[in-house]
């Protein structure tokens, strides 16, 4: 799923009515941990300083860095922002910071509570079954009584429907709830293409509005050949190619020389960087003329769970290394 590009104050203005619940995360200077707060968004300012109040806690110093995490209808939209200047010990003013390679976009979503079985294993200690909050493909959030420090590496195995993959995570937050439970965070180090691949596809299942959402793969028009299908499935005339230029989990698009109607079946043979060659067929739903030839929209009729699973790990990938290049 690929969140658009959207302004702060856009996402502000969404944050209606005032006093609208957010996280605010910085990094607690003592520890070196990462620390989670809630609190409320009291006003918006001039020049777009934010107003926020915490309940019955201190908010961090003037000049820290800190962020914002705004509930929008897209999912978590985070800011990143500076504490302009603390109003006693409960409430801050803080100015987003103006950069927009730093605004945080979750390119890929995180389920919340996700049906997901995760147990810990350790050498010479009884797994551990923690809890599981969220879960992406980047990482996942859990609570524990068993406790774990930043930079711990676990040997992790994930089990749903059938499902069980296994992959090696690094500690990279914790917070104590005070209860004697914790909460920390995990990013992913070893996942595998397979294992990508199936939990891409859960991940996908879980969605809201579902499959609009799904983010497309930007191809630089790979070549790929085509057959069109007459009634019953059988292919007419020679295999041509077409030119891939953007790739989803249920919609494509496409450029060729030659004119196709709108609601024409074609069959695929498609081969994406560093995956196996999968079939699909499509239907094509909108033409557009181009110089050279002819633009098209089409969605994808028959996908089997490996095509699937391909077309979304490469999607993942796709997006995680252009995130690293914005970096």
């Amino acid at each position: 799923m690929l969140t658009e590009r959207r302004s702060t104050a856009g996402v502000l203005a969404e944050a209606e009515p005032r006093a609208a619940s957010v996280l605010v995360r910085w990094l607690d200077p003592v520890n070196g941990r990462e620390t989670d707060a809630e609190a409320a968004l009291q006003d918006i300012l001039h020049d777009g300083i934010i107003l926020v109040r915490r309940s019955g806690a201190a908010l961090p110093d003037h000049g820290s860095v800190i962020r914002l995490v705004v509930m929008t209808m897209d999912g978590p939209f985070v800011i990143h922002a500076k504490v302009a200047r603390r109003i006693g010990p409960n409430a801050a003013l803080v100015r987003p910071m103006t950069d927009t390679r730093l605004q945080e976009r979750r390119r890929w979503p995180r389920v919340n509570l996700p049906p997901v079985e995760l147990t810990i294993h350790s050498d010479g200690a009884a797994p551990v079954s923690p809890r599981v909050l969220d879960l992406s493909l980047r990482g996942a959030r859990f609570e524990s009584t068993v406790a774990f420090s930043s930079g711990d590496r676990l040997s992790i195995t994930l089990r749903w429907n059938g499902h069980r993959i296994s992959v090696t995570a690094m500690v990279i937050a914790a917070v104590d709830r005070g209860d004697g439970i914790s909460i920390y965070r995990c990013r992913f180090e070893s996942l595998d293409r397979a294992a990508e691949g199936e939990l891409a596809l859960l991940i996908n299942d879980l969605q809201p509005g579902r499959p609009a959402r799904v983010a497309r793969l930007h191809l630089n028009r790979v070549p790929t050949m085509a057959s069109l299908l007459l009634l019953g499935g059988r292919a007419e005339g020679d295999p041509f190619e077409i030119r891939l230029v953007e790739l989803g989990a249920t919609t494509m698009r496409f450029t060729s020389g030659r004119r196709l109607q709108r609601g024409a079946i074609l069959q695929l043979d498609i081969a994406v960087s560093d995956a196996p060659p999968f079939v699909v067929d499509a239907e094509v739903t909108s033409v557009e003329e181009i110089s050279g030839g002819f633009a098209y929209d089409a969605k994808l009729r028959v996908v089997s769970d490996v095509a699937r699973s391909t077309i979304l790990s490469s999607i993942v990938r796709f997006l995680i290394s252009e995130r690293s290049r914005e970096n």
